[in-house]
């Protein structure tokens, strides 16, 4: 049988350990996060990235004359979207 003085060092320490166990784990799922965040803003920088270029080279086709479904094709953009460039 513990004493009360043992069973009170026993109950904080464990409170301690679970308090930085706790910690711990928060700051690993931060870490997580953010590194999940910072890959879903670098892809979609990628994806626009990607994009802006194919309106470029889809402007450049339409300047030289070639047909709507060529530059789609090229492009790798819809024709509705070929379309809408080539009304402004």
């Amino acid at each position: 049988m513990m004493s009360q003085f043992a069973q009170d060092i026993e109950r904080k320490v464990k409170s301690q350990f679970a308090q930085e166990i706790e910690r711990k784990v928060k700051s690993q799922l931060a870490q997580e996060i953010e590194r999940k965040v910072r890959q879903g803003a670098l892809q979609e920088g990628k994806e626009e990235g990607l994009r802006e270029k194919a309106v470029e080279i889809a402007r450049a086709l339409l300047d030289k004359g070639m047909d709507i479904g060529e530059v789609s094709e090229i492009s790798g953009l819809s024709e509705e979207e070929i379309r809408k460039l080539s009304a402004h």
